[in-house]
């Protein structure tokens, strides 16, 4: 099971600190932002909390200049927001039966900590006392708002809630040493108010408002096989043992299994003689046509060797530094070079990637901060965290300069803990970005909808409804609220996905058709527009697609069933014949 205790600790400061270093410098820490996060999910939506909190000097600085006194508030108040984003994930984050914390807040919601919009200004409010503001994005269920209940509002549709954090001082919060922050220690990291007298605790306000819901949208398949070629890489992370088999090494004998099923030709005939680690290893092959063009996929398995009691398979041990550079570096390579990359493993908030044994060594992890300045690929790459906790990874990926504009990267994290026990979400993808239709007779490429994907990797989960929660808000389905693995999918970077079938031909749009091969393109429809004559049509989600597609004379038609995909027709009743 893929927890996220040490996960929680181990990265999240390296970035924090990071960013207090900038803080000091009087600049803001990077992924610092207040724009709106291009994110979609099932059930899910993003909001935004605020609040201001307060920080007081110690006494000596009374008599000190008022620069001096303005550059220790600086510090101060980056030290205790680290401490507020902590305490606040900690509320709204899913807990597990057994923690000390369990019986406090689980919204099976997620702080994005790097989504403070001003994480340099104080300004004073009293002699030793100076006053920061803070905000965070935060992703939670649709209900999210009437699950923290509270009779106060500021406006209509936003929430003022308030949670107690304890009383901290100065020298605690200044402990950020990366392995021996304070939040470390008992009983910070797991913290509730019941662990601390009343008097050693204090009330934060907070304001809670939802973010724009972002529309459906298609994946950029046309953009993925744009070279006629489609590279995946799979890798798996250690995360336990299970009947006294590693985890990661049972999955990867399954995925194979799966990629048989799927019509992949294995690169070699045992499972004992595949060594995954090597980059040189030939991959699982298979072609399939895009708009009767030829695509090779290949899809490579990466995962450690078993070497505690007889190699079970050869490959590089992880459970030592040498062994986790190799697996570091062959997801490092991945990252720099496939168009997609699946991660499946151990991961948490601010933990990253972790592909060797996180318990035995600190390499074979690739955190945030690597992620911002890897060489990815400057074209379009669809990344899967496969992990616990992995929302907040995408203020990593949009620092990268290769994905600074969004254009180049789809990502899709969870909000809460995921199972290790199953590729579920690997081979559903495998299949979403592979599948054929062959009702014509000929292989054709079915353009699939980020909410059709986010759906099917969704569906195993069930999600749980505690007391405070309004069922008839969710459209997921309910499960024993005492289960702590209830993660929701999303996707971030569907703002720049195209609104309308990236397969289509749109020179065709409004042209007379007997079937839908007679308009020219995979992603094409011949549909009877008005009850009249078939024509030439092309799969939407809203009508920005449709304008994209055909010009403004077009707009996408709503779907005759939920949860399916509009149709671009013209705005005029009907298409003219021959048009």
């Amino acid at each position: 099971m893929l927890r996220s205790r040490y996960d929680m600790t181990r990265t999240f400061v390296a970035f924090m600190t990071a960013g207090l270093l900038l803080v000091q410098g009087g600049c803001k820490s990077p992924g610092a932002s207040a724009v709106k996060e291009d994110f979609v999910a099932a059930g899910s939506r993003e909001y935004w909390v605020s609040g201001t909190d307060i920080i007081t000097l110690e006494p000596e600085y009374a008599t000190k200049p008022e620069t001096s006194r303005l550059d220790r508030a600086h510090l101060l108040a980056a030290n205790r927001r680290i401490a507020v984003a902590w305490f606040l994930n900690a509320y709204l984050a899913d807990k597990e039966v057994g923690d000390p914390n369990f019986d406090w807040g689980k919204f099976n919601a997620q702080v994005r900590f790097g989504n403070d919009t001003d994480q340099t200004e104080v300004r004073k409010v009293a002699a030793q006392t100076y006053a920061f503001d803070f905000k965070f994005g935060v992703v939670g269920y649709n209900d999210l708002m009437n699950r923290i209940i509270d009779d106060r509002h500021l406006a209509p549709g936003t929430r003022n809630f308030s949670i107690p954090m304890p009383i901290l001082d100065n020298q605690l919060m200044a402990k950020l040493i990366t392995h021996h922050e304070w939040f470390r220690d008992d009983p910070w990291e797991f913290w509730g108010p019941k662990a601390t007298p009343a008097n050693e605790q204090r009330q934060v306000a907070m304001h809670l408002e939802p973010q724009p819901v972002d529309s459906d949208a298609y994946l950029p398949i046309d953009r993925l096989v744009a070279d006629g070629h489609l590279s995946i890489a799979v890798h798996f992370g250690w995360d336990g043992e299970n009947s006294g088999r590693r985890n990661d090494i049972v999955l990867s004998e399954v995925m194979f299994q799966k990629l048989i099923q799927m019509g992949f030709q294995a690169p070699t005939r045992s499972f004992a003689s595949y060594e995954p680690f090597k980059a040189t290893t030939p991959p699982f092959k298979k072609s399939i046509k895009v708009n009767g063009k030829e695509i090779a996929v290949e899809v490579s398995v990466y995962f450690g060797g078993q070497h505690a009691d007889g190699i079970e398979v050869a490959g590089p041990d992880i459970t030592t530094d040498a062994g986790g550079k190799i697996v570091g570096a062959e997801m490092r390579h991945s990252l720099s070079t496939k168009r997609v990359i699946i991660y499946i493993g151990h991961s948490g908030v601010r933990r990253g990637f972790n592909l060797a044994d996180w318990n035995r060594t600190a390499e074979g992890n690739i955190p945030p901060l690597d992620l911002e300045t890897l060489p990815l690929l400057n074209s379009f790459q669809l990344v899967v965290a496969e992990g616990c906790q992995t929302y907040y990874l995408a203020d990593a990926f949009w620092q990268n300069p290769s994905k600074r504009d969004r254009r180049n990267l789809n990502l899709i994290t969870s909000n809460g803990f995921t199972a290790s026990a199953s590729i579920t979400t690997a081979t559903r993808l495998i299949k979403a970005l592979t599948q054929q239709s062959v009702a014509s007779g000929k292989p054709q490429m079915v353009s699939p909808r980020v909410s059709s994907i986010l759906a099917a990797l969704n569906r195993d989960y069930k999600i749980p409804f505690p007391k405070k929660s309004s069922a008839a808000s969710l459209s997921l389905t309910e499960g024993d609220a005492d289960d702590p693995l209830f993660p929701v999918y999303g996707l971030h970077g569907v703002q720049e996905n195209p609104k309308a079938d990236p397969l289509a031909n749109t020179k065709s749009l409004c042209q007379p058709c007997t079937n839908k091969e007679s308009c020219g393109g995979d992603g094409n429809l011949c549909s009877p527009i008005n009850g009249a004559s078939a024509f030439c049509t092309m799969g939407c989600t809203d009508d920005k697609g449709c304008v994209a597609a055909g010009g403004p004379g077009y707009r996408c038609h709503a779907p005759s069933d939920p949860g399916g995909a509009g149709v671009c027709v013209p705005v005029a009743p009907a298409c003219k014949s021959g048009a």
